[in-house]
């Protein structure tokens, strides 16, 4: 049978020798185009037959490529022969081409196959003694019977791998000895990921190099895999649904891959890029070299089955908040501002763009999703959000930079006060902040629609008097004045006091008025927010308190001259402390975390020059720090060419005192304790 196709062959070299010379030529090019690719190549080959592991192994003047799939048929062999001429059916396949294995022309002079009972080899000097009028032969198309000699010189090697459990192996001879050290470096690892059988892979050579796959079902179409190369281990995430995968390395919520080693895989890596933070592999038409995609029809429908995956991804992960999630959004947040996608050259990274705003109108998830207002804070807007049962993320989905943008991109809106108003007197329990913000809104949307004031209910409770939360009829039923702190948001927001009498003298009476928006009497006393500091140090902070204060670095590496809410951030990183910084946010303070002991802590950064130098609190921190008591921090940092200083202030509201000052409505506090802590830079 081997025969048959050996003397086909054969045939048609004799009856055309010119066109055997040119497929000679056409081998040379494709081992060119696949450059450094050969090993890779083989691998698909083995995946494609099936096989579970796959080894490389050099033995002397040998290279021996094997794997343990099924035995090669004379098909088969009449496929390798041939050019582009493949059994293998696109999309059931990693290769179908079929020229794939030409690119082994390049690393040696000399190829043996030895699968099954199927012994053969390649030789261009045997060919061109079988066919002396073509003026050059290639090496890969006239198989050979090989030779006693031969046999015994690879039978060890063949012994070896056959003794392992590997069935299909080739021999490379004559070693063309560059191209083989390229092809161990240039081995793509990553590309183990797509595949579909092959779970271990050894390349032995001088450096022995074992890589395995570790790949365990998540849920369907999910799978967890560990990357092993000799003493290295990196972990993966993938995700596979319609013949495309998605894969995401080292998934938490502060590790995403970079841009530039971000690729787009037709089980190959081209040299597109995804435009997010993972690996996509998809059956994409590319160019012969298979280093860049091209965008013809059979590519745009494997992005459209790309886009799907992304947006399944997406609400599956914003349906499900865990540090896994949080991390695989930040991967997927693009990395250009999709809203100029339209605007730019043709890309997988924007057409990709395009695909998720076309699938994703039609998806009930991203239309029904509503997002926090501009002009109210993500916490209490989310509590009335879950009140109303609409779609709402978590809040710590609002600090990924890029998300919101995203999503309305994707066509999901933000929620109006229609939306929520019926909620602000139910049993739905907001803070303070979120009265002042809601309170807000109403003054500047009726100054330009009067007729607003009417839809307004006396019921609603989103006034403050003595640190409480108040109705307009029970401000009025008790004469109640409004707290200061509450009345001096409006004025950072920049209203005025006539802004305040004529909305509010809409719905009290004047003496009622009078009385509720009188200021306190200019004394000291009344100047003060609270004027005995509480001694001791609280609980939450003990542990970092009971480090050793004196002029060392605490064992902390710290670099010199970044913002201070950086320099804290860091600081408390290194104590044990999970810490992000919200400072752009506008919320009362600059980072929120959790202690090692599993507290919430919030901490207002404020940067001092000098010991003793005065500090400022706006309107909104005091009330954010009256609110949160023992889980706010005052984190005082002064820097230096040579060190830095770091003071604590548990619960500031209980523990300094703070005077008025008529300047923009802040507090300034001149009268604390410095003991700070030393970080030499």
């Amino acid at each position: 049978m081997l025969d048959e196709v050996r003397n086909l062959l054969l045939k048609e070299a004799f009856q055309s020798p010119l066109l055997l010379s040119d497929l000679a030529g056409l081998e040379q090019y494709i081992a060119e185009s696949y450059h450094n690719r050969s090993f890779i190549e083989l691998l698909q080959n083995a995946d494609d037959a099936k096989a579970s592991k796959f080894a490389i192994i050099k033995r002397d003047n040998f290279l021996f490529i094997a794997n343990n799939g099924r035995d090669f048929t004379l098909s088969d062999l009449e496929s390798l022969c041939r050019s582009a001429s493949s059994s293998k059916i696109r999309g059931t396949a990693i290769g179908y081409r079929g020229v794939g294995f030409k690119s082994v022309v390049g690393i040696a002079q000399r190829i043996y196959l030895v699968s099954g009972e199927m012994e053969i080899s390649f030789c261009r000097d045997k060919t061109k003694e079988e066919i002396p009028l073509a003026t050059k032969v290639p090496l890969i198309r006239i198989p050979h019977a090989i030779s006693e000699q031969e046999r015994q010189n690879i039978s060890a090697g063949v012994y070896e791998l056959k003794a392992k459990g590997y069935s299909t192996i080739f021999i490379f001879s004559d070693l063309i000895a560059n191209e083989i050290e390229q092809e161990f470096i240039s081995v793509e690892y990553k590309s183990l990921l797509f595949l579909k059988n092959v779970s271990k892979v050894e390349l032995l050579t001088d450096t022995p190099i074992a890589i395995s796959l570790d790949k365990q079902i998540v849920k369907s179409n999910q799978y967890a895999i560990s990357f092993k190369t000799n003493n290295s281990i990196s972990k993966w995430l993938l995700y596979t649904d319609n013949d495309v995968a998605i894969a995401f390395q080292g998934i938490d919520e502060n590790n995403t891959m970079p841009n530039d080693e971000a690729f787009v895989y037709a089980f190959l890596p081209t040299e597109d890029i995804t435009g997010l933070g993972a690996l996509i592999n998809g059956d994409f038409s590319t160019d012969p070299s298979r280093r860049h995609v091209i965008f013809d029809a059979n590519t745009n429908q494997v992005i459209d089955k790309v886009g799907h995956l992304v947006l399944k991804i997406i609400e599956d992960s914003l349906n499900n908040p865990s540090t896994e999630s949080f991390g695989i959004i930040k991967a997927l947040i693009p990395n250009n501002d999709p809203r100029i996608a339209m605007m730019k050259r043709h890309s997988f990274s924007n057409l990709l763009l395009n695909s998720l705003k076309n699938i994703a109108i039609n998806i009930d998830f991203f239309k029904n999703i509503r997002l926090s207002p501009t002009w109210l804070n993500n916490p209490d807007f989310i509590l009335f959000g879950k009140a109303k049962q609409s779609k709402v993320i978590e809040n710590e989905y609002y600090e990924i930079n890029g998300l919101i943008n995203f999503l309305k991109y994707l066509g999901a809106k933000e929620s109006s006060f229609e939306n929520i108003k019926q909620f602000i007197s139910g049993d739905v329990v907001i803070s303070n902040q979120g009265c002042c913000e809601i309170l807000s809104y109403l003054i500047s949307k009726t100054q330009f629609d009067k007729t607003y004031l009417h839809s307004i209910s006396k019921d609603w409770k989103i006034l403050i008097s003595k640190g409480q939360q108040w109705s307009f009829n029970q401000i009025a039923e008790n004469r109640m004045q409004l707290d200061n702190t509450f009345l001096n948001y409006f004025y950072e927001k920049g209203f005025t006091a006539s802004d305040l009498n004529k909305f509010f003298g809409f719905f009290f009476a004047q003496d009622i008025l009078k009385g509720m928006l009188e200021n306190e009497k200019d004394n000291v006393d009344d100047r003060t927010i609270l004027n005995e500091p509480k001694n001791g140090i609280n609980d939450l902070l003990k542990s970092f308190f009971s480090q050793q204060n004196s002029n060392d670095r605490n064992g902390l590496s710290i670099k010199k001259w970044r913002s201070a809410e950086q320099q804290v951030l860091d600081i408390f990183h290194q104590k044990g402390y999970k810490v992000e910084d919200v400072s752009r946010q506008n919320l009362g303070y600059d980072l929120i975390g959790i202690s090692p002991e599993g507290k919430s802590i919030f901490i207002e950064v404020k940067s001092i020059e000098t010991p003793g130098q005065r500090f400022k609190l706006t309107n909104n921190e005091i009330a954010v720090a009256q609110e949160k008591k023992n889980s706010f921090i005052l984190a005082l940092l002064r820097q230096t060419p040579t060190y830095i200083e770091l003071t604590l202030v548990q619960n500031p509201i209980d523990n300094l005192t703070f005077n008025r000052q008529c300047v923009q409505w802040i507090w300034e506090c001149i009268d604390y304790e410095y003991n700070p802590f030393r970080f030499e830079t």
